[in-house]
């Protein structure tokens, strides 16, 4: 792709450029397994389970009683229950890892599962490369038409994208295995 060309990013709320892309059939081989991991996963978790608690702290301190007392809502304490809960399950769809050898890509949770139904023949991708988004560069997988179409044909892929985005902390050593240019600091 052009470096100019701007894509609607990973999400639908930000948008990218593409700096380094390179397509799968050009890539090196990989004969030792490399680990890419992502960036300020915990941070991350801690976010999204902040973000659950919003309906606790509007509920708890926003309702009074019949009479003005407050807090009088103690049933808001559900909500961090449910914070605590969808934070938990929220880390076995993440991914935290990234595993390439050989032909293969493995995605791992922070538990250390696969994900994905486990290793994935790099074939099922058009290219690899490094997008820059607005907080920084991310690792891209650009997936082809068939491995996408396929995926369109499970139940509930209502929000699969062609280009898939993780912003590992590795992303120089992802460009020097890859063989993609090396980012400037």
């Amino acid at each position: 792709p052009n470096e100019a060309e701007i894509h609607w990013g990973c999400c639908s709320l930000s948008t990218m450029k593409v700096i380094r892309s390179k397509p799968v059939s050009e890539l090196p081989p990989l004969g030792e397994i490399k680990t890419y991991t992502i960036k300020n996963l915990y941070l991350k978790f801690f976010g999204y389970f902040l973000g659950q608690l919003g309906a606790f702290w509007g509920i708890f301190f926003g309702v009074k009683g019949p009479n003005g007392e407050w807090p009088y809502a103690w049933w808001a304490f559900c909500f961090v229950a449910s914070a605590l809960s969808l934070t938990i399950s929220h880390t076995f769809h993440v991914t935290a890892s990234i595993e390439r050898a050989g032909n293969t890509v493995e995605f791992f949770n922070i538990h250390g599962k696969s994900l994905f139904g486990g290793p994935m023949s790099m074939d099922q991708y058009e290219s690899v490369g490094v997008v820059r988004r607005c907080w920084g560069n991310s690792a891209q997988f650009v997936k082809s038409i068939e491995h996408l179409s396929a995926l369109k044909q499970e139940p509930f892929a209502c929000c699969i994208h062609k280009s898939t985005c993780y912003d590992i902390n590795e992303i120089n050593r992802w460009c020097e295995d890859h063989a993609l240019r090396k980012l400037s600091a």
